[in-house]
């Protein structure tokens, strides 16, 4: 699956069912955000009170609810949930993580959706089983977050024992040619282990001289630099590298330069 090929069995559902919404990770792609995977298959609202025969096909899935008129929108000639609706239902029927990734790209994406914003239109949600969990995940979401690789990073770092992670840290340095610069290290974690979240493993080439060159400024004020992409999120070793890195570095609180926040 490529981006393409995402969009096109979007679009090809939404033709087949034009006065249905679609919703979910599938509409989070039409309002242009971060999804943690690609979409395969379609959340589908029917129109009014109709009730679908069957529970789907090979790439769609009705979901039954009543959504307003006023909580859906055309985006890019297709009929969506509203942002507000859209996230709520892909935390409840695709999970936790899926919701926090494309919670924190539309956060991102636009800075007034606070975490207040979205509590206040999370009230005018219709009450369902998972409301009070989504509502637990918009006070844990992050505005910062770039990338879905970032937003399960953190995630997953935060949830070790004693840390405190910090996200999109600016820093001050001198280029090659000593003129001044600001850089950002996308997780610091304990103010000591500067986490680069690089999934360009699949995407693109490899790390540039300028981005060597600032880690190697990270590394001179007595930081430990983890570079971490999909690999390590996907096999399970992402925790232990953060974990051996701060054992490395015990005593580095009291020589490591803190970056500016």
């Amino acid at each position: 699956m490529d981006k393409q090929g995402e969009w096109d069995v979007i679009t090809a559902v939404a033709r087949r069912f034009p006065r249905a919404t679609l919703t979910g990770p599938a509409a989070a792609r039409v309002w242009g955000l971060a999804t943690l995977a690609w979409v395969t298959n379609v959340d589908v609202l029917p129109p009014g009170k109709t009730r679908a025969k069957t529970r789907g096909g090979q790439s769609w899935t009705f979901r039954h609810g009543k959504t307003p008129e006023r909580q859906t929108a055309m985006v890019q000639g297709m009929r969506v949930t509203k942002v507000i609706v859209m996230l709520f239902d892909t935390y409840r029927y695709h999970g936790r993580l899926p919701g926090l990734v494309t919670l924190e790209s539309a956060r991102n994406k636009w800075p007034e959706m606070t975490v207040d914003r979205l509590l206040e239109l999370a009230e005018e949600l219709p009450r369902a089983k998972g409301l009070r969990g989504f509502r637990k995940l918009v006070r844990e979401s992050v505005g910062t977050s770039e990338s879905a690789l970032e937003t399960v990073v953190r995630d997953i770092v935060r949830q070790i024992e004693g840390v405190v992670v910090r996200a999109q840290v600016a820093f001050q340095y001198r280029g090659q040619y000593g003129d001044p610069r600001t850089g950002r290290i996308d997780l610091v974690v304990n103010d000591v282990v500067a986490i680069e979240c690089d999934g360009r493993e699949f995407h693109g080439p490899g790390v540039t001289e300028e981005e060597r060159y600032r880690e190697k400024q990270l590394l001179n004020r007595g930081m430990v630099v983890l570079r971490v992409g999909w690999k390590e999120v996907n096999d399970g070793t992402l925790a232990q590298l953060v974990e051996n890195a701060l054992e490395k570095i015990t005593n580095a609180p009291r020589r490591a330069k803190r970056p500016s926040a």
